[in-house]
């Protein structure tokens, strides 16, 4: 799933949401602002914003609202990073790294070759 298509097949949406600015997304699917624009002042509240995994970060009057409305997208995304190290790992894949949203692997080029399509499945696409 990527890209307009990608996000308008999976939420039911005109591509044409997904295009231009905030203001005809808005028009689009008001709800997803509303509930993000909400994050600002029920995470400063309590001091904390929680992932649903269970990640969580400190909050105060301080704390950039922009953090704030991008701390869903960044974890939920860290947590598939996650899940698809382990399954690598599982899976006997030999990992040096991960930078950003991907993964460096260790392998010989007949094995890596191999082991790619699989590396692309776990990470969710094929790059």
């Amino acid at each position: 799933m990527r890209g307009k298509s990608g996000a308008a097949g999976a939420t039911r949406t005109p591509t044409s949401c997904f295009r231009g600015t905030r203001d005809s997304q808005t028009a689009c699917g008001p709800s997803h602002f509303l509930w993000n624009d909400d994050l600002v002042p029920t995470s400063q509240a309590p001091g904390v914003i929680e992932a649903q995994m269970g990640w969580a970060m400190h909050v105060d009057a301080e704390t950039n609202p922009r953090t704030l409305k991008n701390f869903p997208m960044q974890t939920t995304c860290g947590e598939i990073l996650r899940i698809a190290v382990d399954m690598m790992r599982d899976r006997g894949i030999m990992l040096c790294a991960t930078v950003h949203d991907a993964v460096f692997i260790e392998s010989n080029v007949k094995e890596y070759c191999s082991r790619l399509p699989d590396c692309r499945g776990m990470l969710g696409g094929d790059r």
